[in-house]
């Protein structure tokens, strides 16, 4: 399988290895970060509801996953800041969207 660009070939990943290359560096992804990362890409800065994401990723219609989906999020922030790739941002009783890296990036990683 090629790899996959995103983010205007600032972050690429390869779905084959699951690393994840950007701007500042490298690092690995499991396969629930590759589809939560690729579910958040393919919302093209719109914002993914959390109850789609955990249907996609764990095919739970309640909340039983709700925490194992905000640490994967936080897993997730932290990987994209490493790489200097985009922030995800929680969109409060909603769900989350994908920005843009922002001047604010390093230093909040977590946003």
């Amino acid at each position: 399988m090629s790899a996959h660009d995103a983010d205007e070939d600032r972050m690429r990943l390869d779905p084959a290895t699951g690393l994840l290359h950007g701007p500042a560096g490298t690092t690995a992804l499991t396969a629930k970060e590759q589809h939560l990362l690729t579910a958040l890409l393919h919302g093209r800065g719109q914002v993914v509801a959390r109850h789609d994401l955990l249907q996609a990723l764990w095919d739970v219609t309640r909340g039983g996953a709700s925490r194992t989906l905000d640490v994967h999020i936080a897993t997730l922030r932290t990987k994209l800041h490493a790489t200097g790739g985009p922030r995800i941002e929680t969109v409060r009783g909603t769900g989350y969207r994908l920005l843009p890296p922002g001047p604010d990036t390093a230093a909040t990683p977590n946003r």
